[in-house]
């Protein structure tokens, strides 16, 4: 017993190092308020560090009450989780006892619920024991932070601690055998023959395919130490990050709880976790077998638990046809990107396709903007808008929080300004940079005003104090990067158009980025799925020797979404997976995922080119390894130099962020990345590949597309063909959470006195399509009158970009009959000038209205 303790506590005393340095850091800390806080004298009220010297601190009392304050509120919480799996027990009870009386599955319900009927209880109250560990080890880590102490002294935490760790441990190593308890008697369920193999529901069979993970220790002494070790890393890893910059050591300085909240947030998430996807599965179970979701019920949630196709979703063959036609279309060469964009700006003249792409960024200042505008006009200028700064200063942070962070979050500096002021030049903005370059973006859009054959000049006025890190053009034109562009690099933009030379971008790129842009040019053509043969067959021998042996040397990275757990939506979560994926490839790990919540991801999404899935869920020692990035940026990119070279083989991470940038900006992974031509020789659409290495739709899903497709005119390649708008329509808004609430608010927006029209370009298989005219018939009570597709030339509004400039005898693109309302100013703005003047909209109680909505609703936008 004395040597498990000295084992747990040598592993958690790292921890108190991490505070011993970290006070001495403050005090030689540049910071005024980060010295202000660095030593004082006295203990702290409400908080007993027993064996700790405390005369002296360095910490302020509001944060340690904020501590105990939130530790006191989990735990409560967490104890009425825990408590209300009694309901959930009771109503499988009821669903048991109903089918025993008239189901002949009841035999194969019992095998199913009964044993976790048995285990929920007893890992409930185990976890109850444990809360006052978890309380332990986080108010001990406060007090090592506050009253850092010696090496010669530090055997009085692992006096203290040691039998805290142990008991976490000891609990995680319970639950992991109870897991495996649960798998072996499913396994025996699934092995069942004849009659009763129907009464299995296919959420059984989902939730028991996959690798098993998390039995890496060969034996329970060895899953304690690893748990310990593991304990002790969650503990660490906070108190790590502040070392790394001034601005991590100053916010810890007055909001050092958030690094406990995080510790003790995952310690309580490892002792609930268990009985919570117990008692989760139970409630899944019961439906299926006793519930509104029985077999026979018809409904479309039991559709999926028993795995039962719907004949009125689609036919079998139709099915068949629909998804191979998605596959195709999904392998199939794009249109040209001028075929995409609509008619190009060509007027027959090859010498006349040319055009001046002038970047400026998020840094540039106002004064050089203004100035470019009053030297700038026409259609064969476009003003394109780059986002300066490292990851992390280009999306923003507070995102989320509507403060004064909220206006700089994905918004363009200039390029709504330049819109509004009606020069004449185009004007565009390139919201993210994490992939490819600013030439490819540049090329697209030549290419897709000015045509495939044009030519087109660059002038760089970025600053470039403000860029740091920005891959100079001449790499990128030099290199081959952006296969078949026709780019030329102004030498002196500055001096062409009379402006300070300051202004221009022309730093001279290091030997690093001039071997990124060789190995770009490399990739240039090249799928993403072809670049990642040779990871995919890695994939493949270590999901095989994992078949054979759970506890093979194999390194894992685990996406997990457990239930009850914070995962965000739908878009958080695969935000979530592909950037956890890109990480698994860097790092070379096998990527899983484990995702129950509300249901198997494998129900819905089926593994394509790797098999992610988990079989029965992450096991509870692996709960000690999950490290969670909800909302945390920052803490992410701190971190990833350890998640690249983390020591387990198994690692489990939760985020919601897209976090492609950070990867390849990270020391620890830019070599990686670079061999495999990221970012700059990324395909067009890196993240569409991603998704699709990983997933294609499983039965339930395709079938769904399928009547989608059906719905929409016609199946397979006549829907592509004949081309459509998908328009997504995000309900945070809990007043656009019904289809009351969505109508009441179009119906409140300000209707349009005269009927508007809209340019809608589609792109197919065979290129640009329009859509036929359609009349717009709003959601309030009268509807406007149809208004036929014009054939004359393009008014001054609807010119851009679709019309050729100054040829108002060209056939424009066809239009709808109707343009919808404005709901917004930024709608309003984007959809094109006002057509009233501003005297007469007052005067009628309007806002502003679109004369032409090309660019805010047309596919390529």
């Amino acid at each position: 017993a004395a040597a498990v303790l000295w084992l747990a506590g040598a592993a958690l005393v790292a921890g108190a190092d991490a505070a011993l340095a970290d006070c001495a850091a403050r005090a030689l800390s540049s910071e005024p308020s980060v010295v202000e806080g660095s030593s004082k004298g006295g203990a702290l009220p409400g908080l007993q560090c027993i064996g700790f010297a405390e005369d002296r601190r360095c910490c302020e009392e509001l944060p340690v009450h904020k501590v105990k304050a939130f530790l006191q509120y989990a735990v409560n919480h967490d104890k009425e989780h825990l408590a209300s799996f009694d309901v959930v027990l009771a109503g499988a009870e009821q669903a048991l006892a109903a089918a025993s009386v008239s189901d002949e599955c009841s035999d194969v319900a019992e095998a199913m619920l009964r044993p976790r009927l048995e285990v929920v209880p007893m890992l409930a109250q185990r976890a109850l024991e444990s809360l006052e560990s978890v309380e332990h080890l986080v108010l001990s880590s406060l007090c090592s932070y506050c009253f850092p102490e010696g090496e010669g002294e530090s055997l009085r935490i692992t006096k203290h601690d040691g039998p805290a760790a142990r008991q976490l441990s000891s609990f995680a190593v319970t639950a992991q055998a109870t897991h495996r308890m649960l798998r072996e008697a499913d396994l025996a369920t699934l092995a069942l023959e004849g009659e009763a193999k129907r009464c299995v529901p296919q959420y059984l069979v989902d939730l028991q395919s996959g690798s098993v993970v998390g039995g890496g220790a060969s034996g329970d002494a060895d899953a304690f130490q690893a748990s310990v070790e593991a304990v002790a890393r969650l503990r660490r890893w906070p108190l790590d990050r502040r070392r790394l910059s001034a601005s991590f050591r100053a916010e810890a300085a007055e909001h050092f709880e958030e690094d406990f909240f995080e510790f003790a947030e995952r310690l309580l998430a490892a002792l609930v976790g268990p009985a919570a996807r117990i008692a989760h599965q139970i409630q899944l179970l019961s439906l299926a077998v006793g519930g509104r979701d029985h077999r026979a019920s018809g409904h479309s949630v039991a559709r999926l638990l028993w795995g039962v196709a719907s004949s009125s979703e689609a036919s079998p063959s139709g099915l068949a046809e629909d998804v191979s036609t998605l596959h195709a279309s999904a392998a199939a060469p794009q249109a040209p990107a001028g075929a995409r964009g609509g008619a190009a700006d060509d007027d027959g003249d090859a010498g006349s396709r040319f055009g001046m792409v002038v970047l400026i960024s998020n840094q540039t200042e106002l004064d050089i903007v203004h100035e470019l505008l009053s030297r700038l006009q026409g259609p064969r200028t476009l003003i394109l808008e780059d986002v300066c700064g490292d990851a992390l200063e280009a999306l923003g942070s507070g995102c989320h929080g509507g403060g004064p962070q909220q206006s700089r979050c994905l918004a363009p500096a200039h390029a709504a300004w330049i819109a509004r002021q009606g020069s004449g030049v185009r004007v565009a903005w390139r919201r993210h940079g994490s992939t490819r370059s600013i030439g490819h973006t540049a090329w697209a859009f030549a290419a897709s005003f000015w045509g495939e054959g044009c030519s087109v000049w660059l002038a760089d006025f970025r600053p470039e104090k403000a860029c740091p890190g920005v891959q100079p053009l001449a790499d990128v034109l030099g290199g081959g990067v952006v296969p078949g562009a026709r780019l030329q690099l102004v030498k002196e933009p500055a001096r062409l158009l009379g402006l300070p030379k300051e202004a221009v971008f022309a730093r001279v790129s290091g030997e690093d980025e001039q071997a990124d842009a060789g190995a770009a040019s490399t990739f240039a053509d090249q799928s993403f799925a072809t670049r990642l043969a040779e990871y995919i067959d890695f994939h493949h021998r270590g999901v095989a020797a994992l078949a054979s042996d759970p506890d093979a040397d194999v390194p894992v990275l685990v996406y997990s979404c457990q239930p009850y757990a914070q995962c965000g939506g739908q878009g958080d979560r695969l935000n979530g997976i592909v950037t956890a994926f890109l990480l698994a490839i860097l790092t070379r790990r096998v990527f899983l995922i484990d995702s129950e919540s509300p249901l198997p991801l494998q129900m819905l999404l089926v593994p394509r080119l790797v098999d992610w899935r988990v079989r029965g869920g992450l096991p509870a020692t692996a709960l000690l390894r999950q490290h969670h990035y909800h909302d945390k940026r920052r803490q992410f990119e701190a971190d990833l130099g350890k998640l690249a070279s983390y020591p387990d083989k198994t690692l489990v991470l939760t985020m919601n962020y897209r976090m492609l940038r950070v990867l390849f900006e990270s020391s620890a992974l830019r070599p990686e990345a670079a061999a495999l031509g990221l970012p700059l020789g990324s395909p067009p659409f890196l993240v569409a590949e991603l998704f699709d290495a990983l997933f294609e739709p499983g039965p339930a899903l395709a079938a769904a597309l399928a009547a989608g497709r059906l719905a929409l005119g016609g199946g397979g390649a006549a829907v592509a063909d004949r081309g459509f708008v998908a328009v997504h329509l995000r309900t945070g808004d809990i007043s656009l959470a019904t289809p009351e609430g969505l109508q009441g608010k179009l119906r409140s927006a300000p209707q349009p006195r005269a009927q508007q029209t809209c340019v809608v370009a589609t792109s197919g298989p065979q290129g640009s399509r329009p859509l036929r005219p359609r009349p717009h018939r709003p959601l309030g009570d009268g509807a406007g009158p149809d208004r036929p597709t014009t054939r004359s030339g393009c008014s001054s509004a609807a010119r851009r970009p679709w019309c050729s400039p100054g040829a108002s005898s060209a056939r424009p693109p066809r239009r709808l009959a109707a343009c919808p309302p404005p709901t917004s100013r930024r709608m309003a703005a984007a959809c094109g000038r006002t057509s009233a003047p501003r005297e007469a909209q007052r005067r009628n109680g309007r806002g502003r209205r679109p004369q032409g909505c090309a660019s805010a609703w047309s596919k390529r936008a």
